[in-house]
Order: C-alpha cells, then structure tokens, then sequence
C-alpha cells in the first residue's frame, strides 16, 4: 500500500505543474507497490501532462488491468485515446468510466461531444438513450438525443427530446430554436413562430432565433415582419452571411434590389466560395441597372473559379434588346418574374384592381385591394379573397362581362388592370378600351406576354405548338398599336420573366375615344400582320424596355397606389 502523506506531495507537485518531479516522486513507489492501480493511474496522468500519450496510456491500461472498475482511469485512458485520435476506442472507455460514475455529468459531456464530432445519429441515439437511462435528467443529453433524432428525420421524436429538455431546464434557448426550425420545416409555422419568439424572449441577442423567425415569417407572408426579423440578427451579426443573404433575397423578391445590394454583397465578402452569394449579387446589381459593376463581378467571378450556365445567363442579361439583336438573336426577358413584380405592386392598395384571365388566380391572390376577376373557365387554386375588402368573380368571357354585368356596377373605377386573357391582340385592346373608359384618374394597365423570343411562340393559332411550349400569341402588336395612336410617353416594356409585360400608364381619355373609333380598322391593318426580322427590329428599337424594378421606382415617384396591409379574411363560398 501506498503511504497517503506521500500521495499528498505527489498529487500536489502535479497540481503545482512540477510533472516531473511528481513521477520522480511515482517511480519508487510504483516499483514498490507494483499493483496499486492509483499510483499508475496517476503516473499516467503525469506523462500526458508531460507530452508522452503511449506511455500514460500504458499505465491506464495496467491500472484498468489491476482494476477494471476503476472510473478515472478509464475517463483518463479515453481522454489521452481521444487525443491520439482513437475516437472509438476513447468511446469505449468513457462509456466504461460513465456506468461506473454514472453522477460524473463531465464524462457525459464528453461522451455528446464525441458522437457530435462522429456524426452518427444512430450510434448517437444508442448512446444518449444509455446515458438517460443512468442519468434521466441531464437536459444536455436530451438536447443532443434531439439533435441526433432530428438528423436522421425522426421528428416527433425530437420534438418529444426538446420537450424534455424544457421539462428539465425550462429556459434552454437553443431547444426553442431547434422547435422552431423543426416547426418551419414541417409546415406548422404558427407553432414555429411561437417557439421561435419564446427563444428571442429568453435570449434577446440570439441572432440565429431572429434568422429563422425571419424565414417562417416569410412563408407566412408577414414580410414587413419578416425583413423586421433579419435586420435585428444583423445588428447583433453583422457580418453572418446567412442572414444577410436571407434579407438581401427578400428585397430582390419584393424588386428592392437597390437595397439589397449592400447585404447581398457583404455575404459575399464573407463567404467568397459560395457560388449562390457570387449569382445573388450580380442578379441584383443588374435588377438595379447597374450594369457596368456587374460586369466587373462576372469577371471577378469567373477569376474565383466560377462558369457556367448561370454566368452565362447573367452576362446574356448585360445587353440591350439591340446588342442581343446584332448577335442574331432573340431578347429575353429575365429580371425577375413576373409574378414578382405583381406582388412587388400588390403591396399597395388600389381603387378597384381589374384582373381579366385569371384562370388558376395565381395572380389573383397577390392583390390586396378590391378585385374584379373574369375569367369563362376558372380553375382557382388559390384562395381569391386574402386581404382583400372585396372580390367579386365573374365566370364569363370579358365581352360578355363589358356588355351585360358592367353596367350593374356603375360605380367602379379602374386604378389598376392585369390583362392575361386570349393571347390575340384585338381582344387585349378591346379589354383596354373598355377599362380605360372606366379608369381612375391614375391608372395603370398590364399586359402580360409582350415580349416574345421567337418566331413561333408569336403565331395566332397556338394548335400549330406543341404541348408544352411557350405561347405568347401576337400580343407584341399593341406596343405599335399604342405607340401610334399617341401612346409612346404612356408607354413600357417591363423585361420581366419570362414573356414581359407591357405597362401603359395614365392614358389619356380622347385618346381612348379615338382608339375606339379606329378599333376595327386597327384590327384590320394588324389581322396578318407576322412577326418577322423587320418587325423584330423596329420592336427592339420602340426604346420603351426598362427593367420592372425600375418602373417601380417610376411609379413610387408619382405615388402611384396607398402603402397598407389589412387583415387576411376567409374566402366564404356561397
């Protein structure tokens, strides 16, 4: 046996950084009493101290060997296994040190570290669910038994670990968080954004909490809420590159590419190697016209390493309609979808919207304001009403709706019209004069597929495509027609994906009264009209194409439409 005044002086020479003199101390005594596996365990934390593994390995293993229920030198063997990168082995012994001191939460700890670093959920959970059986209230290890089960996809059983968790540590941040993602991911994004402020409640600088709210709330379509949510992680983060690439995407989807240049770029500044941020930035510098920078970022793009179809593309959108002409080929339109853009315009709120060709009310469902909708074969898939004060649906062709149901509503005006009905343009022009004849004083009409990019999608008679081609039809007539009838200064072609749109804003009414009386001879002059190199030219020349962001910016500056937001309300169907 080993005298206790000398272990004293031992333990205490090594407690003081003597090693040396400690295992000076060790060697006799060792000699003498070659079966104490006390003096050997602590001769084995002596040379690990002293940077010599294999030997204070050896004296682990021949204490465990003297005395295998010994737990400090089997949580002493796994801490110098672990260190000479033997993970499963140095797991083994843990596990061992652990069911002898089950009380030891350090050697748990330990253990949750590890499996992290191994990234086996499965062995993970084997593990945890070991552990808890010992020792039930460690919330740490229930946390990790939830991380394991939520990477392999088993999600109530995670959401049942973070449960425990804060049954047992009612104020653990990150197990709110972790519910809160899981509750995004699964849809129920009420109970996502439940968890997710709880998190924000306990730990008001966690900027991870205020990202992911930003996300559910996004998909719950709060956005104000939402760009809210990201600004706040990125005054506690403000360099994270995923936050400020989240907010930066959302101002792009909302056409404010102007502003989300600046997070969009320090994203990129901080993740040089991540192809998307590179894209992000430069499709955002094009939306906003900026094309001379964007230029110098494909370039500085393609030094880093990246090509490709995506830059390709990019760099396609640096042209004019003429530059892409001379080139012998067609324009097309790409900043930004369309749909976009009418959401973008649908944040505001307007006398009386006009939707003429509504079919599945994809676009439908993006107003906010009163809406009138016709369409003969509607195929909702989207619920009409949202925040809207009215919508009233009319299944009947937009002659039909002019001639008979209009005048039973004499007291709408037109401030803003989507026209996405037949594709031949007599009948778009017919629904123009129509609803111009009813307009605000400040109105803006939309055509969609203004801007074909081929020959073929431009034909009146859509049986001659195949199924799944695009058809635009001869609508790209109206910009000639309206331009010649006086329309020019009224006039855009917003280059939105992926057949554009043509915007005529505020026209004025003895224009309307002249284009209705000419209607039929138009018609005439236009019937057999096709689309063909002279005609593509002088279309590429009109000098009306300006990208959608920008035209909002257009009609910002004259206050086109009231900024609010109301309160969504049920589609009641009677």
């Amino acid at each position: 046996m080993h005298d206790k005044k000398q272990l004293d002086l031992i333990i205490s020479l090594f407690s003081n950084g003597k090693v040396q003199e400690a295992l000076d101390q060790l060697d006799p005594l060792i000699k003498d009493n070659p079966n104490d596996a006390v003096l050997l365990n602590i001769s084995g934390a002596c040379y690990a101290q002293i940077g010599e593994p294999i030997m204070a390995m050896k004296h682990y293993e021949k204490a465990i060997e003297i005395d295998p229920n010994y737990p400090e030198a089997h949580n002493n063997l796994g801490i110098t296994l672990q260190e000479l990168g033997e993970v499963d082995k140095a797991l083994v012994s843990f596990e061992k040190a652990f069911s002898l001191k089950p009380e030891k939460i350090e050697t748990a700890n330990t253990i949750s570290t590890i499996l992290q670093e191994i990234n086996d959920p499965n062995l993970s959970i084997n593990y945890y669910k070991k552990i808890i059986e010992s020792s039930p209230k460690l919330y740490l290890v229930h946390f990790n038994l939830g991380i394991a089960y939520q990477k392999l996809n088993f999600i109530d059983e995670a959401i049942n670990s973070y449960k425990d968790v804060l049954e047992l540590e009612p104020e653990f941040t990150d197990a709110y968080l972790n519910l809160g993602i899981i509750f995004d991911e699964t849809g129920q994004l009420d109970e996502s954004v439940k968890n997710l402020e709880r998190a924000i409640e306990i730990d008001p600088t966690n900027s991870l909490a205020y990202n992911n709210l930003g996300i559910t709330l996004k998909k719950l379509d709060r956005i104000d809420d939402a760009i809210e949510s990201f600004k706040k992680a990125i005054l506690i983060s403000p360099d994270h590159p995923g936050t400020n690439h989240n907010l930066g995407m959302l101002l792009v989807k909302y056409h404010q590419s102007h502003i989300a240049l600046s997070f969009l770029k320090t994203a990129l500044e901080a993740n040089l190697n991540a192809e998307p941020y590179w894209v992000n930035y430069i499709n955002a510098l094009i939306n906003s016209d900026e094309l001379d920078t964007a230029k110098k970022f494909i370039k500085k793009a393609n030094e880093a390493g990246f090509f490709g179809e995506k830059f390709d593309t990019l760099s396609a959108r640096l042209l004019s309609p003429i530059q892409v002409h001379a080139k012998g080929k067609f324009f097309k339109a790409r900043d930004g979808h369309y749909l976009d853009f009418l959401n973008a315009l649908h944040q505001n709120i307007f006398e009386v919207y006009f939707e003429i060709g509504s079919r599945t009310g994809a676009s439908l469902a993006l107003s906010q304001s009163p809406s009138i909708a016709i369409d003969p074969f509607f195929q909702l898939k989207h619920s009409p009403i949202g925040k809207k004060d009215f919508c009233l649906i009319f299944q009947e062709t937009s002659d039909s709706f002019f001639e008979n149901t209009l005048p039973k509503f004499s007291h709408l005006k037109c401030q803003l019209a989507f026209i996405d009905g037949m594709h031949l343009f007599e009948y778009a022009l017919r629904d123009f004069i129509n609803l111009s004849k009813i307009s605000s004083e400040k109105a803006l009409f939309l055509f969609h597929d203004a801007i074909p990019w081929s020959y073929k999608m431009s034909t009146r008679n859509n049986k001659a495509l195949g199924r799944n081609e695009a058809w635009t039809g001869d609508i790209w007539k109206l910009v000639p027609i309206l331009m010649d009838a006086g329309m020019k200064d009224n006039s855009h072609l917003l280059t939105s994906s992926p057949s554009g749109l043509l915007a005529i804003l505020n026209p004025e009414k003895k224009l309307i009264a002249e284009l209705e009386k000419n209607y039929d001879k138009i018609c005439a002059k236009w019937l057999d009209v096709e689309f063909n190199q002279d005609y593509l030219l002088d279309f590429y020349q009109k000098n009306v194409f300006i990208k959608p962001e920008l035209y909002l910016r257009k009609l910002e500056q004259i206050s086109f439409g009231k900024r609010e937001r109301g309160i969504t309300k049920e589609w009641v169907s009677q």
